[in-house]
């Protein structure tokens, strides 16, 4: 049987669902794709952890915006914030899910190395922010976060 371009399609992204083209009641060729990939649901997902938590610890702990643009936008209030968090990440979501239809394999790859650097910046930028807490408190896991 000869490999077609669905299959090439399929081998550079095997998260993507995408079956041969089926004829519909009008005879045109119908393509099945996945809405969004499954890289780009974890980096919304992280994006979403990210906001929830970083809303959580100013609003409720007193923390501070880290990064220099979302504190500019958290001093408009917090829905100034999360609009700013929302458009700063779907925004780019968005470009990626239209540049993996053109590269499915290079946006593969870029979308893994934005998780992993999206977690690395996330996870040392809590701890170097909280690292006086960290040294002072190290049983009280509740306060390092949070103050």
């Amino acid at each position: 049987m000869q490999a077609t371009i669905y299959d090439s399609y399929r081998a550079y992204h095997p998260c993507i669902k995408v079956t041969t083209p089926s004829r519909s009641r009008t005879g045109t060729a119908r393509r099945h794709h996945a809405v969004c990939a499954r890289e780009s649901w974890v980096i919304a997902a992280i994006g979403l952890a990210d906001l929830v938590t970083t809303l959580v610890w100013m609003r409720c702990y007193g923390a501070d915006e880290a990064n220099p643009l979302f504190a500019f936008f958290w001093q408009h209030g917090a829905w100034a914030f999360i609009a700013a968090k929302g458009f700063f990440l779907l925004g780019p979501l968005l470009v990626l899910e239209w540049a993996r239809r053109r590269d499915p394999r290079f946006v593969l790859l870029a979308s893994r190395v934005v998780i992993v650097a999206y977690l690395l910046l996330y996870i040392v930028g809590v701890a170097r922010l909280n690292a006086d807490d960290i040294m002072t408190h190290p049983s009280s896991h509740a306060q390092i976060a949070c103050k």
